[in-house]
């Protein structure tokens, strides 16, 4: 069969287009190539949390699993000069003209634009992650307290959250996280502002920008006033000095570029669009003369003052700390931090005493989507590392020890006298605690106090209980830390302690024991009666008159009986005087389960008892005391 002239023409142009096709391909594909291995971009500022997870992420690589190649290929996409200079053309082009977003976004109804990480949580429980926020945030309280400052948090919820009815069909963001996450710290009792029902009742005005990440100046103003009040700042309006201003422009989202976005790509009849979000501009002003500069006293910067604000990006800019000097009538300390962990500006003002000294409270936001705190191949949430440097950077002033040094086993590396190198890659326990010895509240009042030496450089301690693994540093010069256990649950867990060294120190261990952390307490020994049954359950009463004018019964420290059988919970009740106004029982009870015979209880439970006599009732189903009186401690705090 022979092949025409014609068709033969048409065969060799086929062969040289594709050839063409395909160098020039490749071509293009060395060029950029070679522009971002040769000529890269300058690589994004870490900071905080983000530089120690890239810092372990490059730690781990390895050829053999293909981490090493994921990490060359996370290199080259976050310096890559191309893909900086037209990846958001490419973005923009596509949302301008298809309504295609990136796939960390997701495309609300109206031209919405919601961040996915946000949006959809992990698979965590809610409650999981409501009752450990609540137990770190409470251990925080406590250590700060120590320090003689006072904390009082806001979280913000998610804006797919608050505005939920534009989140595209099918999207579920689980707003009972943040619906539990209020419930519990106003049970456990943490200062915090309610910004969710605070939300839920602003329909005039968008919470959130349309096409940003963060609140509008409305709600910015509106979560500064509630902050005041939750903090005990809040001024009346006739004794303050400045006054709020609405102007009428129209105020676009801080950032169009959420997706990379450049206007020129978008019709003028679509930019005007995003831009009309009917929002008015809040801002503060001179209470007479309508300027914008505040009346002397009310400054505010990054220097001092009498009020603080430690937060995110949602507070780092000038209208969070002038709203709370407007509603405080106080100057105001601006310690937020954007694109970090709210932890670290807080971490760096507690570790600065000139700062902290005139302070009478400090203000601590942060975005909730921040408590998705990750998880390790093990399924332990590990806590940010900001965490654990605050409670060891910042040794409590009372302690009251709960649990001797013989209860904890000590590692076999570590039980003779001398130092011991730590490598960066070897985690080496340190000393646990068996389940079934401490039956605890699980919110920090229960610390681990550890006594020794580092030299050579700094030591990571990785504390581990009821599947949290927190982080903390022990610098070269440092011989005693105290470290909170916090866990989801009360319970009588076991406790490890794990050290490792990036830079090959050597630690020298001393003793551990545990302790409670509670500031400014004080300690009364009391003796109950025997206890009596009546219908199968089990009581033991003592009396009591508490010293001063009022108290917190903060800490309740009691042995369950090594002949006693279990119980299966215990409820402390104190009863006042007959005909005294005002003086209702009040009481509390708790679960006992893990406990043994033999294990030791210290329970946080909060319950305040004015000044004055009054006796304490131990409810149980069981007899823990078989039978016969027994001391227990109590810790009073003030209210």
């Amino acid at each position: 069969m022979e092949t025409s002239a014609q068709e033969s023409h048409g065969g060799k142009r086929d062969y040289w287009l594709q050839t063409l096709v395909s160098v020039g391909f490749v071509l293009v594909l060395a060029g950029t190539g070679f522009i971002d291995l040769w000529i890269p971009a300058t690589a994004p500022l870490l900071l905080a949390d983000e530089r120690q997870a890239e810092d372990e992420m490059r730690a781990r690589a390895r050829f053999g699993d293909g981490s090493r190649a994921r990490l060359f290929e996370y290199d080259l996409r976050l310096k890559s000069r191309i893909r900086r200079i037209l990846g958001w053309r490419y973005a923009t082009l596509l949302y301008a003209t298809f309504g295609e977003v990136s796939r960390g976004t997701l495309a609300g109804k109206g031209d919405w634009l919601f961040l996915r990480t946000r949006a959809l949580p992990p698979d965590t429980e809610s409650q999981l992650m409501a009752d450990l926020t609540a137990s770190v945030l409470r251990a925080l309280e406590r250590r700060a307290a120590s320090l003689g400052q006072k904390l009082c948090f806001a979280p913000v919820p998610r804006k797919a959250v608050i505005h939920q009815e534009l989140l595209p069909m099918g999207t579920k963001p689980r707003p009972d996280i943040e619906r539990r996450l209020v419930a519990e710290l106003k049970r456990r009792g943490v200062c915090a502002a309610d910004l969710l029902e605070l939300f839920k009742s602003q329909s005039s005005e968008s919470v959130y920008f349309p096409l940003d990440t963060h609140w509008t100046t409305a709600s910015c103003v509106l979560a500064a006033e509630e902050m005041c009040r939750a903090a005990g700042l809040w001024v009346r309006p006739d004794k303050r000095r400045t006054k709020i201003v609405r102007e009428t422009m129209r105020t676009p989202g801080e950032r169009l570029d959420l997706l990379g976005f450049n206007e020129i790509w978008f019709t003028p009849e679509h930019l005007e669009k995003l831009r009309d979000q009917g929002l008015g501009h809040w801002s503060i002003a001179h209470g007479q003369t309508g300027a914008r500069a505040l009346p002397k006293g009310l400054s505010f910067g990054r220097d001092s003052g009498r009020v603080a604000i430690c937060g995110t990006s949602f507070s780092d800019h000038r209208l969070m700390p002038r709203s709370l000097a407007h509603f405080s009538q106080l100057p105001v300390l601006n310690s937020a931090l954007s694109a970090a962990s709210f932890m670290h500006p807080l971490r760096l003002l507690l570790s600065n005493p000139q700062r902290l000294k005139p302070l009478r409270a400090i203000l601590v936001e942060f975005p909730v989507h921040q408590i998705f705190f990750n998880s390790n191949s093990a399924g332990e949430i590990l806590l940010p590392s900001a965490v654990g440097d605050i409670f060891a950077e910042n040794t409590p002033t009372k302690i009251v020890p709960v649990l001797a040094a013989k209860e904890i086993e000590v590692a076999t590396a570590f039980q003779s006298d001398g130092f011991v190198r730590l490598f960066a890659r070897d985690l080496l326990e340190v000393c646990r605690l068996p389940a079934g010895r401490l039956f605890h509240s699980g919110d920090g009042v229960v610390a681990l106090e550890i006594e020794g030496r580092v030299r050579g450089g700094t030591v990571t301690l990785e504390l581990v209980s009821g599947g949290v693994r927190m982080y903390s540093t022990w610098p070269e010069g440092a011989e005693r830390l105290v470290l909170p256990i916090v866990t989801p649950q009360p319970g009588a867990l076991e406790v490890r302690l794990f050290a490792v060294s990036k830079n090959g120190a050597e630690l020298e261990f001393g003793k551990a024991q545990v302790v409670c952390d509670l500031p400014d307490c004080t300690r009364i020994d009391i003796a109950t009666r025997a206890p009596r049954q009546d219908n199968g359950i089990w009581q033991a009463e003592t009396p009591l008159e508490l010293p001063g004018a009022s108290g917190v019964l903060s800490v309740l420290v009691c042995d369950i009986s090594e002949e006693a059988q279990v119980p299966t919970s215990l409820r402390l009740t104190a009863r006042y005087p007959l005909g005294e106004k005002g003086k209702r029982p009040a009481s509390r009870g708790f679960s006992l389960a893990g406990c043994l015979p033999g294990t030791r209880v210290v329970w946080n439970d909060g319950l305040f008892a004015p000044g004055g006599p009054f006796s304490l009732t131990f409810t149980s189903d069981q007899d823990l005391l078989m039978g016969a009186p027994q001391t227990f401690m109590l810790l009073i705090s003030k209210p």
